[in-house]
């Protein structure tokens, strides 16, 4: 099955936004069936609200983080950090494939 969105508006701005059909498309034998994704759902836009206001930053850990490293506690992990990072790189090189 494939998905695609034949009604695109540039207009519009943020992940999941689509616009609506007016009248849904009627697979029939061998053709493919299309999906639509309407943003009124009300669960959509709560979670769209609630991630609109979560903060970037965790500022409790930043704060933890800081304690740490002012009282000398705080642990530098050069193997996590280098896991990170070629995390980092493996997801920017799968989403440039996909892209």
């Amino acid at each position: 099955m494939k998905i695609t969105n034949s009604t695109p508006n540039p207009g519009l701005q943020g992940a999941g936004t689509v616009q609506p059909r007016t009248a849904p498309a009627q697979p029939t034998s061998g053709s493919v069936a299309e999906v639509q994704v309407s943003t009124s759902t009300p669960g959509i836009q709560e979670l769209q609200h609630a991630l609109a206001n979560a903060p970037v930053v965790n500022t409790d850990r930043v704060k933890e983080i800081k304690q740490a490293i002012a009282e000398g506690r705080f642990r530098v992990d050069p193997e996590k950090i280098a896991d990170g990072l070629i995390d980092n790189v493996k997801q920017m090189l799968r989403d440039r494939r996909q892209a």
